[in-house]
């Protein structure tokens, strides 16, 4: 079935407070993207630069993160923020097992974001009630 025959529903989700980060290797990614020449030393990198005689280091990192709060999902490149959307409500979903998380842009169908929290237990929950106990 298709994304786009697949009926939408607004939902309520509690999920604990999470930050995901990832750091990628450029030099390991770029090259599948046609870019192979890129970490040569006789690159021609004249459109980034008015600089002569500049190599990339292959030592280039881009993080990553998304980001859960009481209100919102917020996805950082290391370039700035791509994504940030509020939570509506409806439909109630309570996230207190591993779960998969992913971000995707409708108009080209493509994943922004994908991540994963093994250990929700080790995140106060948010978006209800934390239950405590005390002994007197």
């Amino acid at each position: 079935r298709t994304r786009s025959s697949s009926p939408s529903k607004v939902m309520e989700l509690y999920t604990p407070r999470f930050s995901l980060s990832t750091p990628y290797k450029l030099e390991e990614i770029l090259p599948d993207l046609g870019t192979e020449d890129l970490f040569i030393q006789q690159a021609n990198v004249s459109d980034l630069t008015n600089q002569r005689r500049v190599a990339i280091s292959k030592v280039m990192l881009h993080r990553a993160t998304l980001e859960g709060t009481e209100d919102s999902l917020r996805a950082v490149g290391s370039m700035g923020t791509l994504v940030s959307t509020r939570m509506t409500h409806q439909v109630t979903i309570h996230c207190n097992r591993p779960f998969l998380v992913g971000i995707f842009h409708r108009e080209s169908y493509t994943t922004l974001f994908w991540g994963k929290d093994i250990n929700p237990a080790l995140h106060p929950p948010h978006g209800g009630r934390q239950s405590s106990s005390s002994k007197e």
